[in-house]
């Protein structure tokens, strides 16, 4: 679990989440909100800027995660932060 994470606030640096665990994130993220039926593109800058805009709590859970598929951010609904490494 990611800990000490503010997903209140209106962005969120994903590379700065990611970086404790020597995971550098591509640039192009994809996103998914319904067990793999909707996979959307993002570039990592946009998804940063526009997080309130893409994920909301107590209604989403969200994955995250870029085309080397070697790491998934869960973003659940209560705003717990998990990350599975898929290497």
């Amino acid at each position: 679990m990611i800990r000490n994470v503010n997903l209140d606030k209106p962005t969120i640096d994903i590379e700065e989440e990611l970086a404790p665990f020597e995971i550098v994130p591509r640039s192009k993220l994809l996103l998914d909100w319904r067990q793999f039926k909707d996979v959307v593109e993002i570039q990592l800058t946009d998804l940063s800027e526009l997080f309130r805009f893409m994920w909301f709590p107590a209604a989403d859970d969200l994955s995250i995660f870029d085309e080397s598929c070697s790491w998934m951010l869960f973003i659940q609904h209560d705003g717990e932060l998990n990350l599975t490494l898929l290497r």
